[in-house]
């Protein structure tokens, strides 16, 4: 989540206010308009930021954002609630949270500054980071406090940074409670009454923290659960349907702009990556992949226009596969570990998705190595309940081969092939079929000999597999 860190002149001040005079611990959040100040985060009930929607990001478990008894309703904070968040001992410098409101703003006076109250037992900076739905950001202004165990307020001066760009507001913003290296222990920072300064509604938020642009910026179901798969057959990275392997650093330091986060979507975790243009993932311990035939995961985006993704091991050694995307919907991938052919699969550590310069936002779920040729497909009756892609046969071929497809319901189903610069060289099949097996006879006579890819589409369900043609 670190990023783009500011080094712009920033002001500390320490001020003494009587919290029911400054900060108005209000209720009237739902009568902002247009051109009113955004109103204070009070975490009241019935007031404002309570209401918000706060996901916790680079903090180790990442416990939720709490909203508690002041625990020190004393000097100048005397509010009923506060925001109770706890920094891991082994989460980042840098864990926070991130709050979406129900308003989006923009600022709106030369001078825009933002004020938070804290109560900290560390002396640490603290940061704020301005945000839009799109996850663009200028980066966090931070500063430090002067003393410990009691409220106090710092002011932070945004007035040298710039709106964003044309047609985006602000929608959110992050708080960095503890931002500091050699954290020992778990630490509890509370904060209270985010005022803003200089800072104009431009309108409402309806999704509530939906991505601003409403509520096909985020999925609202979960990801498909994988069906059918027998667990002893599977090596689990992420997602609730296995037991996942241990010691997995989900954003190591790359140099990548990526913001990696988890959130409930459905009441599913899942791992959401914004301000995406690359993003690794590294194992504990080295995956010995043998025995396994494909590796799944499932990725909804709304705004992505290229996405690739390898599993990597040692020297490194990795070769991008490029995914076709679909907007709006999960779409389940699997790809043949074959196609890897630069990578040891006895000695994966690491796995990364590679993006564009466009900086979009990912979702993904359901991250599995498995071997295929397990999978338990129900056979009572005649009614499949897997979608199945085989490996051809014969392979290698000269000049024909047959392709066996198995597929759960009737509807349309497209078999392509693909040489390995991404371009289509044959549509094998694009029509309804039946649910069941099916079987295509390919003929590769006016192709020339190498390695082609071959996809099989139906509805969001996508498979792919590798042949090669020797003439």
């Amino acid at each position: 989540m670190r990023k783009n860190l500011q080094s712009s002149a920033i002001k500390l001040m320490a001020v003494i206010f009587l919290a029911f005079g400054i900060f108005g611990l209000t209720n009237q959040v739902n009568a902002q308009a247009v051109g009113d100040s955004p109103a204070t985060l009070d975490f009241e009930e019935g007031g404002n930021g309570a209401n918000w929607s706060w996901t916790t990001f680079e903090n180790e478990d990442n416990p939720a954002l709490q909203f508690i008894e002041n625990p020190d309703a004393s000097g100048i904070n005397e509010s009923a609630t506060v925001a109770e968040f706890t920094a891991r001992a082994d989460g980042a410098p840098w864990a926070g949270t991130r709050g979406t409101g129900t308003h989006f703003f923009l600022f709106d006076d030369a001078t825009r500054t933002i004020s938070i109250m804290v109560w900290s037992p560390v002396i640490s900076e603290i940061g704020i980071k301005l945000e839009t739905a799109s996850d663009w950001s200028q980066g966090e202004l931070r500063v430090a406090n002067t003393v410990t165990n009691e409220w106090e307020e710092l002011v932070i001066d945004f007035s040298d940074f710039e709106n964003p760009p044309a047609g985006e507001s602000f929608n959110g913003i992050s708080v960095f409670p503890d931002f500091r290296e050699g954290r020992e222990e778990d630490t509890v920072v509370y904060f209270d009454n985010i005022s803003f300064e200089g800072f104009a509604v431009t309108g409402e938020n309806d999704d509530n923290g939906g991505g601003g642009n409403g509520d096909d910026e985020v999925p609202q179901v979960a990801a498909p659960a994988p069906d059918d798969i027998d667990p002893s057959a599977v090596i689990s990275v992420f997602g609730d349907a296995f037991d996942n392997i241990d010691g997995i650093n989900f954003n190591p330091n790359w140099g990548q702009s990526t913001q990696v986060s988890f959130v409930d979507i459905d009441d599913t975790e899942m791992i959401r990556y914004g301000s995406f243009n690359y993003q690794g993932t590294e194992f504990g311990e080295v995956i010995d992949a043998t025995s396994m035939t494909t590796i799944s995961f499932d990725m909804w985006t709304s705004n992505a226009t290229e996405v690739n993704f390898t599993v990597i091991s040692t020297g490194p050694e990795e070769r991008l596969f490029p995914l076709d995307i679909a907007h709006g919907q999960w779409v389940t991938y699997q790809i043949d570990l074959d196609y890897f052919e630069n990578v040891d699969l006895a000695d994966i550590f690491q796995m990364k998705f590679d993006g564009g310069d466009s900086s979009p936002t990912i979702y993904l779920d359901n991250i599995y190595f498995f071997d295929q040729t397990a999978v338990s497909i129900d056979d009572e009756g005649t009614h499949p309940t897997e979608f199945a892609l085989s490996q051809n046969y014969p392979n290698p071929f000269n000049p024909t081969t047959q392709i066996q497809f198995t597929v759960p319901e009737t509807g349309n189903v497209k078999l392509d092939v693909y040489n390995l610069m991404g371009q289509r060289v044959a549509t094998l099949l694009n029509e309804n079929v039946n649910s069941g097996s099916h079987t295509i006879t390919f003929d590769a006579s006016n192709l020339a000999s190498g390695v082609y890819l071959y996809r099989l589409q139906a509805g969001s369900a996508v498979l792919t597999r590798k042949m090669t043609l020797i003439k």
